[in-house]
């Protein structure tokens, strides 16, 4: 197929800020990027939609078919808010598209409508090889794996959704790139190119989000599709300013210009919509999370009294606090001396099993409950403390044998540097 311009045309562009002669021919790749422009507002809104390269190649055969595929689209969308603007705006501006191209092809010679015929063509097959690339550039396990909402939310869906947009529009720039019809917009369309390539590299930064506090990656999450909406805007904008300067009929102009206007209402509200609903997702991602936590540390709990028998053990604490736990008579002696034969079990340095819960005591359990804590956290002590969780978790480690990976687990603290002296002292 023949380019969209001659080199003799680009030249006159290239030495005077003024349309080319073949206005007809030169408003091929921007009226083209309105069509993807709205393309893009409408795949992007599906997630997994599967028929983009179907309808790449019905838009190539018959430029009209975009109102079909439209409609199409929009009854795959769930979100109704997102569904009604669609219906509103986007798909009455493809319409209008579509009457501007045939108004376009009936004021162009034979010879000219055949070549405008060609470029749409190219455009097409450029606009669907630019999105191929666009999302092989994001690494293909960014869209299958899905984080559930742990301990660290880094807002991958969001991003996910926010990456699909950006490939679309990314691809529509891309389009006009490649056949620019005058320097001023292949240079407002390359800083474009730059601003959505940095977007992109930013949101697939796993290693980025995970190391940003939780405030700040919501706030980012929230700034981005403003920066996206901004970043159509000034696409809609340098498109505008050349279909104006490119001297076709008037009446091309003003269905183009409706086209537009349409189509920056409509994405400028499907924006604040997704915005709404990114705000609303997280605060009832807040409130579930916090749900199911609360609804597991109760289920934890519950398997805790019944695996370890919590309730066959009470609390004792130090003899600074209850001087009887320092006497030979006290009643808890037996207790505490059991509890010391097992804290023996894993001490470089064993303490007195007297029964006596003094000082080494304290330092003792303080040691050995920071090595338990890598098994269950609860159990970690200053060692002020004899819980019903330590006693427990000593007395069935030893009834089950498992020592050695409570030995492990102290080993792992113990290179850690802990500090913690263990003493003979009571």
């Amino acid at each position: 197929m023949k380019p969209i311009l001659d080199f003799k045309t680009f030249q006159r562009i290239f030495e005077a800020d003024e349309p080319a002669k073949e206005g007809v021919l030169a408003i091929a790749p921007l009226l083209l990027s309105l069509y993807f422009q709205a393309y893009g507002e409408l795949a992007s809104k599906v997630e997994g939609y599967k028929d983009v390269v179907k309808d790449l190649q019905s838009i190539m055969k018959k430029p009209e078919e975009i109102v079909v595929i439209a409609k199409k689209i929009v009854a795959l969308v769930k979100d109704a808010e997102i569904k009604k603007e669609l219906e509103a705006s986007i798909v009455p501006a493809v319409t209008v598209l579509v009457e501007a191209y045939k108004e376009l092809l009936n004021t162009a010679s034979d010879e000219d409508k055949k070549k405008m015929q060609e470029a749409f063509a190219d455009g097409v097959l450029d606009y669907q090889n630019s999105l191929i690339q666009a999302v092989k550039s994001v690494n293909e396990s960014y869209f299958i794996e899905r984080d559930p909402i742990l301990e660290k939310n880094t807002f991958k869906d969001d991003r996910s959704d926010l990456i699909r947009d950006l490939n679309t529009l990314e691809s529509g720039i891309n389009m006009v790139l490649l056949n620019p019809p005058t320097e001023r917009i292949k240079g407002a369309m390359s800083g474009l190119a730059g601003q959505v390539k940095e977007l992109k590299k930013e949101l697939t930064d796993d290693a980025k989000w995970e190391g940003m506090s939780r405030k700040d990656r919501k706030n980012r999450v929230k700034e981005i599709p403003q920066i996206i909406s901004k970043i159509k805007e000034e696409q809609q904008k340098a498109i505008s300013d050349e279909v104006v300067k490119s001297g076709i009929e008037k009446t091309v102009l003003t269905k183009i210009q409706d086209a537009q206007a349409k189509l920056k209402a409509g994405t400028e509200k499907i924006g604040a919509i997704v915005q709404k609903n990114i705000e609303t997702a997280k605060a009832e991602g807040d409130k579930k999370t916090a749900e199911e936590k609360a609804k597991e540390a109760k289920e934890m709990d519950d398997f805790k009294k019944a695996s370890l028998k919590l309730d066959d053990y009470k609390e004792i604490v130090t003899g600074k606090k209850e001087v009887g736990n320092l006497q030979k008579k006290g009643k808890n002696l037996k207790t505490i001396q059991k509890i010391q034969e097992l804290l023996n079990n894993y001490l470089e340095k064993p303490i007195k099993a007297d029964g006596l819960y003094g000082e080494g005591t304290e330092k003792a359990i303080a040691e050995v409950s920071k090595a338990l804590s890598l098994i269950e956290p609860e159990v970690k002590s200053d060692g002020k403390v004899m819980s019903p969780l330590l006693q427990a978790m000593l007395m069935k480690i030893e009834e089950k044998g498992g020592k050695e990976k409570v030995k492990q687990a102290f080993d792992k603290v113990s290179k850690e540097g802990s500090g913690t002296e263990t003493a003979e002292k009571k």
